[in-house]
């Protein structure tokens, strides 16, 4: 199995439900921004890249509660595929999440706690 770590801010609300099976389910959607030299030398920010994850379980409504929007994430998981109908077009429509195993607070800046929300 392939596993892919990523580092990125949480980039909306966390949308946080139980599935047809009662097992509790998170989704976010995260960015990972990166700095690049240009031509000329200097830093400056690359085009962020925007990622779906999923997380299930026990560690769902963990992450319902200790995440927000804003919070920068740690990411371990797989990348899974997923495809689905447009509804408004009807075209066959492809795109992929992380299948999380791992979702954490980064401590790589200011942390946030229960007494900040």
């Amino acid at each position: 199995m392939n596993t892919i770590t990523t580092v990125g801010n949480v980039c909306a609300e966390i949308k946080h439900s139980a599935s047809n099976g009662k097992k509790a389910v998170a989704r976010l959607r995260i960015a990972e921004n990166r700095r690049v030299r240009n031509d000329a030398g200097d830093w400056v920010d690359a085009e962020p890249m925007f990622r779906n994850v999923v997380v299930f379980g026990h560690q769902a409504d963990n992450v319902a509660v200790s995440i927000r929007k804003g919070s920068r994430v740690v990411v371990v998981g797989r990348e899974h595929a997923t495809a689905w109908i447009d509804k408004e077009t009807n075209e066959k429509r492809t795109g992929s999440e992380i299948v999380a195993d791992v979702v954490a607070a980064s401590t790589e800046f200011d942390i946030w706690t229960k007494a900040d929300a």
